[in-house]
């Protein structure tokens, strides 16, 4: 049942406590502000810093007063501003996403706050900053199309992540793998017996200026894996993910609560994410790509997050899930051609000869130590040629590239708008081409594709050659 939209009426303010919500937000930008005054100008900082808060909290208050909402039929009207006013106009069917979030200040005055998005905004329209629970319940449901009179009891949670899976997340993250890989280099050039050589010396290098560095490089990689562990709980704590009709409810946060609403009619696509660890232990993350909707960028994180960690499996299914498919996109891709990799191949080469040339020109003989740069160049050459996938399926796309981290994105056909087929010269020469894809917030491309194989996708998806 469609809620009737409330009739005009008189407009509403919110919680007293959004006074201060607002001053503790624009204490911090103030408060840097002032101590600059204070070092450039001197003076009593008690007095200073007194006045500057009495002020801080009368703009607040003014700020308060001024801010208002109401309905007037089906659209959401907020206003104010100070010397210069404002009003913005929401109507309900260009509200793209209604997110609850209760941080911990939030918390403290027993509110919670209440983001709308709107199709083509570029940030949060209209920040209800404090509102009880209840009436943000209410709202939230109204702007939504729902019907908050008849809730339907909660779905069963289709993720939930533990804290072994959090711990998990985080000893895989970005700056873990980045060690990883670096040890796991360092192991294969030094051999196998590294792990034993570095033990049988530990005992002798402590009284060495080398075992200061050694421990302080420990010491630095354990620090970045206590904050990778700390910051991945408190940021996914309680990591839930609920369909409710026809959205995906994310909820997570130790500290900051939040409740996020993904659409699913407006799901562009979505990309699964792979780091080399991550590969190793069948291991990635899920996140969405949605029409019309643009937060900034903490925001559109927090609410295209659809799974922080799980299999493949899990992110696969959940995909397939977010994007309506029949059945998860989870059949292999086809690898890039052989002619992908000579392609590359040239291009490495040439960019190797100018840097040996320009070195040997520089530095003479000793410019040749520029060659030890080689093997990872190679190295990188055939990996990014071995992360290249592409499957045009039944109901949907999917192109995979990266050379360390890897990211599969998979489009719906429907979703897709154009697609542009383009030729460097290299490329006409080892018969290949590239695919770009059209697809709202986002810029997929299929790289190296076969010729024929492009060309056949423009005409199937097109009629076009």
């Amino acid at each position: 049942m469609k809620p009737d939209a409330p009739p005009p009426a008189k407009a509403k303010r919110l919680h007293p406590a959004a006074i201060l919500v607002w001053f503790l937000d624009d204490s911090k930008r103030f408060i840097l502000g002032l101590i600059a005054i204070i070092i450039a100008r001197g003076g009593n900082v008690v007095v200073i810093t007194s006045a500057a808060v009495l002020v801080l909290a009368a703009f607040e208050a003014v700020r308060y007063s001024r801010f208002t909402y109401h309905f007037e039929g089906n659209t959401l009207i907020v206003q104010g501003g100070l010397l210069n006013r404002f009003r913005r106009s929401l109507p309900f069917a260009r509200v793209q996403s209604v997110d609850v979030v209760q941080k911990l200040r939030h918390r403290v005055f027993g509110v919670v706050e209440l983001r709308i998005e709107t199709a083509g905004g570029s940030s949060t329209e209209a920040p209800l900053v404090a509102l009880l629970g209840d009436e943000a319940e209410e709202l939230r449901a109204l702007l939504l199309d729902e019907d908050a009179s008849a809730p339907s009891p909660p779905a069963e949670p289709l993720v939930v992540l533990t804290l072994g899976d959090l711990i998990v997340a985080a000893l895989t993250g970005g700056r873990v793998a980045v060690v990883a890989v670096i040890f796991g280099y360092a192991q294969e050039v030094f051999g196998d017996d590294l792990l034993e050589s570095l033990a049988g010396r530990a005992t002798d290098a402590l009284r060495s200026a080398v075992a200061v560095t050694v421990l302080a490089a420990l010491g630095v990689v354990a620090l970045v894996l206590i904050v990778s562990v700390i910051a991945t709980t408190v940021v996914y704590w309680n990591f839930t993910v609920r369909r409710q009709g026809a959205r995906l409810i994310v909820e997570r946060g130790l500290l900051d609560r939040r409740r996020a609403s993904v659409p699913l009619k407006r799901v562009q696509a979505v990309h699964v994410r792979e780091n080399p660890l991550r590969r190793i232990f069948g291991r990635a993350a899920l996140s969405s790509v949605t029409a019309g909707y643009s937060p900034s960028k903490e925001e559109g994180e927090e609410t295209s997050m659809l799974l922080p960690i799980g299999s493949r499996e899990q992110a696969l299914w959940l995909a397939g899930l977010a994007l309506d498919l029949p059945a998860p996109p989870d059949r292999p891709l086809q690898r890039a051609p052989r002619g992908a990799l000579w392609s590359r191949s040239v291009e490495a080469g040439a960019f190797a000869a100018v840097l040996v040339t320009a070195a040997r020109l520089l530095f003479g003989t000793e410019g040749l130590w520029v060659l030890l740069g080689l093997v990872p160049l190679a190295a990188m050459t055939w990996l990014s040629y071995r992360a290249l996938g592409f499957r045009l399926d039944a109901d949907y796309l999917a192109v995979q590239s990266g050379v360390l981290n890897r990211r599969t994105t998979i489009i719906p056909r429907a979703n897709v708008q154009h697609l542009a087929l383009t030729r460097g010269p290299l490329q006409r020469a080892f018969g290949l081409a590239s695919l770009a894809i059209g697809v709202p917030k986002a810029k997929p491309q299929a790289r190296d594709l076969q010729r024929t194989i492009a060309e056949g996708v423009m005409a199937e998806l097109y009629g076009t050659s």
